[in-house]
């Protein structure tokens, strides 16, 4: 596969998701309905934007800024849970004007969940971005109160939050900052409070 750009080797599948013709980034994705998309905008109230560009994610965001890194709430669901799990968690994400992120439609959901994703993002339907370790010890016991009784698969990439099926969580970075590598590649930084 000396051909294919080195990093599209690993995982090429993941290459031919967007488009069936030519070899595209999973970013180029446009959903045909965005289902999950529908039923989040139905929910939020005037304070709140939902940013899509194309790609899986859809966000939902406050007009202002996320800290550089910090605790990650991830939430997973099934493919036949996945509106009952949006409608359990957000009530929650809103009463507390924490911002986040979710999967636009079931094609997503299903790929995420599926063997060909890679193991960083393979699980994961909503990603949940607390502003600080307050608000994160404060929304774990009550998503995980609200999401009791559904079941997700395993977040190999997270700690699984003692008591829950579908509530994870890990340290990481908030906003997207890239390097090159000696590749000419880019790969995710991580900026931590110090700096």
């Amino acid at each position: 596969m000396y051909w294919i750009e080195r990093r599209a080797g690993r995982s090429l599948f993941s290459y031919i998701v967007a488009s069936q013709t030519k070899y595209s980034a999973l970013s180029d994705y446009q959903p045909q309905r965005s289902a999950y998309s529908q039923l989040v905008a139905e929910l939020l109230t005037p304070e709140w934007s939902l940013y899509y560009r194309g790609g899986f994610w859809c966000q939902a965001r406050l007009a202002r800024n996320l800290p550089n890194s910090g605790f990650k709430i991830h939430i997973s669901s099934t493919f036949r849970n996945a509106e009952l799990t949006l409608q359990r968690v957000l009530p929650v994400l809103l009463a507390h004007q924490v911002q986040f992120k979710f999967l636009v439609d079931p094609f997503c959901l299903r790929y995420v969940n599926s063997q060909q994703c890679s193991k960083s993002a393979s699980g994961k339907f909503i990603t949940i971005y607390p502003e600080d370790n307050e608000q994160f010890c404060r929304l774990i016991p009550l998503l995980t109160q609200a999401t009791s009784e559904l079941s997700g698969p395993y977040i190999l990439s997270d700690q699984r939050v003692e008591g829950s099926k579908v509530v994870f969580y890990r340290y990481g970075g908030f906003s997207h900052n890239f390097r090159l590598n000696i590749y000419g590649e880019q790969e995710p930084l991580m900026q931590l409070p110090t700096g």
